[in-house]
Parts: structure tokens; C-alpha cells; sequence
């Protein structure tokens, strides 16, 4: 986090955020940052150098990361219930314990319901990720030594 004189605080990371260009970070009274979420960008028109106008915005966003030997999915969701299915194509052939951090059963109730779950696949399998209203998923993906 760098201090402007003017009181503007700018963050500075090193994620990888080109895939997700929307997320907006903004700060709060204290010393505590908000993040915002907007639709994902599915199709956009250039009006003029760095204005950039949304034609088609997605429902929800998907997305599979190698890091090393491992592999990390993630999906954001917007208010409406939806159940996705991902192929594990993109894997290297190979068994994977798959951790997952999955909605809970109230996690439209209260936003901090969320179970993990422990489980052993193969790659081209398919997992269903369930989502509730506003939710989300998170998993990782480590080969089985076999």
C-alpha cells in the first residue's frame, strides 16, 4: 500500500489480475480496503483510447491457474442459484486429491457458510460446483504420487 500526500492510498500487487479487469479495490475510513465485484466483461467497444464500454456482461466467472504442480479453480457468482460442471480436461493425465471450499447450506443466509471438502479424481472427470446466491467455490489440485 503506498501513501499519496494527498490522501489517496494506491495498492500495489502482484496478482495476476488481467483476467478479471473489473475488480475495483477501494479504501474505507479506516485502515481497511473494500473490493467490488462487477459482472465479468464478456464482450466490450472501445469508444476512445482507455474508455472502454460493456456490450455483454457474464453471470458468473470460472476460472482454472497452474502454479507449479498444482492447479487452483475459482468461480464468483452473481445473485442468482447455479450449479456448473467442469471438465478436468485441462489436467495432465494422472489421479489428483481435489480440495474444495464449497457454499454451505446457508451460505445464502449468512456469507460465511462454507464447508471444505477432501476428494480423489482423475483428470478428464467432470466436478459440479454448486454456487448459492452471491457465492463463490474454491479449490486446489495436487498430483497423487503414485
Amino acid at each position: 500500500m503506498v501513501d499519496r500526500k494527498d490522501g489517496i492510498s494506491i495498492l500495489i500487487t502482484e496478482a495476476d489480475l488481467e483476467d478479471y479487469p473489473g475488480l475495483y479495490l477501494y479504501g474505507t475510513n479506516g485502515n481497511t480496503l473494500k473490493v467490488k465485484f462487477p459482472h465479468y466483461v464478456l464482450t466490450e467497444k472501445l469508444i476512445r483510447d482507455r474508455n472502454v464500454r460493456p456490450l455483454e456482461v457474464g453471470d458468473y466467472i470460472a476460472v482454472a491457474r497452474q502454479k507449479g504442480s498444482g492447479w487452483f479453480i475459482g468461480a464468483l457468482n452473481d445473485w442468482t442459484p447455479r450449479e456448473l460442471e467442469v471438465k478436468l480436461d485441462f489436467l495432465p493425465a494422472g489421479t489428483y486429491t481435489l480440495i474444495e471450499f464449497v457454499d454451505g447450506i446457508n451460505a445464502d443466509q449468512y456469507a460465511e457458510d462454507y464447508a471444505r471438502k477432501e476428494s480423489t479424481v482423475t483428470s478428464g472427470e467432470s466436478i459440479k460446483i454448486k454456487m448459492a446466491p452471491g457465492g463463490g467455490y474454491a479449490a486446489m489440485l495436487k498430483a497423487v504420487k503414485e
